[in-house]
């Protein structure tokens, strides 16, 4: 919602982003139609979703296979790439929304941030630039070679570090990572134990086992990146 409002002042992507928007709420109504059905069925009627004479839950809310061969049908396809990139924004986003409330300043948008990037991703950043400093809120997103004692985020994208000066709770900060770091081991013990069952990689559909092998490597990279901030940490 809060990137659309940036989108909607665009006239070029204001109706394309309504018909998203359109959809998005349908399908919401159509999920909760069991958990409260008065409310759902007056508005899915008050927003033009069925006449009049069409009950609710009457509607199949339907899938996303089927929402894109309806989309291929009439010449769209889903950009599996811009997919893949919101996803690694959202996830940003939320990390460093996450890390500065950690640090008591979740209310403040003058918070400085640097960030250190492999493996290409800092054309993403730079494009994304102003939307994420929006939606962090935050007064810059620097990136530098090399950050040192400072507490940081591990995201997909970028190892992200939260500029706190002098104040810095070195004993807070590594506390916190050791807890992501075991959580990680958990996550990826859990994936490699359900790739290795053939149950699951014979029978589930080749993009659910690959999508557990794609997050099972990310996650990989993630424990790797969290130990070089543990290391680095205990040497301080």
């Amino acid at each position: 919602l809060e990137v659309s409002k940036s989108k909607m002042e665009d006239p070029a992507q204001k109706k394309n982003c309504l018909t998203i928007q359109d959809l998005v709420i349908r399908q919401i109504l159509l999920m909760l139609h069991p958990l409260i059905p008065f409310i759902t069925e007056q508005l899915f009627h008050d927003m033009g979703f069925a006449d009049k004479d069409v009950f609710i839950q009457n509607i199949k809310p339907e899938d996303g296979q089927t929402l894109r061969n309806k989309l291929k049908a009439v010449g769209f396809e889903i950009n599996s790439e811009a997919r893949s990139e919101n996803e690694q924004l959202r996830e940003m986003v939320s990390k460093l929304r996450a890390l500065k409330a950690e640090h008591g300043l979740a209310a403040k948008r003058d918070v400085n941030f640097f960030y250190t990037i492999e493996k290409g991703a800092k054309d993403v950043v730079q494009a994304n630039y102003a939307l994420l400093l929006r939606m962090i809120g935050a007064a810059s997103l620097e990136g530098r070679d090399v950050v040192e004692e400072a507490p940081a985020a591990v995201t997909t994208l970028a190892t992200v570090y939260i500029d706190l000066a002098s104040s810095i709770d070195v004993a807070a900060e590594s506390k916190r990572l050791e807890k992501e770091f075991l959580q990680l081991e958990g996550a990826i013990k859990s994936a490699q134990a359900k790739l290795a069952n053939e149950n699951f990689t014979g029978r589930a559909p080749e993009n659910v086992v690959d999508a557990v092998r794609e997050t099972l490597a990310k996650n990989i990279d993630k424990k790797h990146e969290i130990e070089r901030l543990l290391n680095g940490s205990r040497r301080n």
